[in-house]
């Protein structure tokens, strides 16, 4: 888009209107050709950045993938341990429970789980009444969860209240 340059009529009265037309077009010439020297080096410095841009851009991206492989790597080094001192926990946990459960085990004969319902209450010529007292007191009348639910007696306790086992 060219400029018209406007220059006074006084100028065009002191040279004429044609030499006045020639500099106009003659400025308007150059200023065409500055603008397309313009545009074209605009063009090329845009091209140089574009390129300096996709270098860049692929350098960072061959350098997230190196990262990225060195994590994924890491991670499943991690894993490994992790699965390792799972193993070992488990491993130990394990053996605490066999060891209390060994140590325990001598203790079983004084505690015995009887299941809801039994014999204790079910025994021939025993009335409700029995049932329910026997249910809920023991000789020295401490309360104890009866037949309806679990009772956790000992053999002895069982043996003086009159349940004996089979």
């Amino acid at each position: 888009m060219p400029v018209t340059a406007k220059l006074s009529r006084e100028f065009y009265d002191r040279f004429g209107d044609k030499v006045v037309d020639e500099l106009v077009g003659l400025l308007n010439d150059m200023d065409a050709a500055f603008r397309a020297e313009l545009r074209e080096l605009n063009e090329e410095n845009f091209r140089r950045f574009e390129a300096k841009l996709e270098q860049r851009v692929s350098e960072l991206g061959s350098e997230l993938r190196v990262e990225i492989a060195a994590l994924r790597t890491d991670m499943a080094d991690l894993k490994a341990e992790l699965i390792k001192w799972m193993f070992l926990f488990w491993l130990g946990t394990v053996a605490t429970m066999l060891g209390l459960g060994r140590f325990l085990l001598p203790f079983s004969a004084l505690l015995e789980v009887a299941s809801p319902r039994s014999n204790c209450c079910n025994l021939p010529g025993t009335t409700t009444a029995q049932a329910d007292s026997h249910r809920w007191t023991t000789p020295k009348t401490r309360p104890i969860l009866g037949c309806r639910g679990f009772e956790f007696l000992s053999r002895q306790a069982r043996h003086e209240h009159g349940a004996f086992d089979a």
